[in-house]
């Protein structure tokens, strides 16, 4: 079944939600952080697009090896700087799937 991409959009804007309240912060910046994005979850009623002039949510993920002593990283001939691997999730069907693998 196909839902509206608005309806789609709300369910995951809450299990975002619901995902940053459960989360239990490391240090004081990240609970501070973590008051941040539930503001801003609640402010803006659009918040995973680039539509939002004052910003959007995007997640970066780092390759690492088993025992976590190298990571994967990528040099970006354009800004001469390394970087890790990764691409802009765009909203759309595979959205969702993107986000969340």
């Amino acid at each position: 079944m196909n839902l509206p991409s608005g309806l789609k959009e709300r369910s995951i804007k809450m299990n975002l939600k619901e995902q940053i309240q459960n989360y239990k912060p490391y240090n004081e910046q990240e609970q501070k952080d973590k008051q941040t994005m539930l503001k801003y979850l609640n402010t803006f009623d659009d918040c995973l697009t680039r539509n939002n002039e004052f910003g959007h949510f995007t997640a970066s993920s780092w390759a690492v090896n088993k025992a976590r002593t190298k990571v994967l990283m990528i040099y970006h001939n354009i800004y001469q700087s390394w970087a890790w691997s990764g691409r802009t999730c765009r909203w759309g069907k595979r959205f969702a799937r993107n986000c969340y693998s």
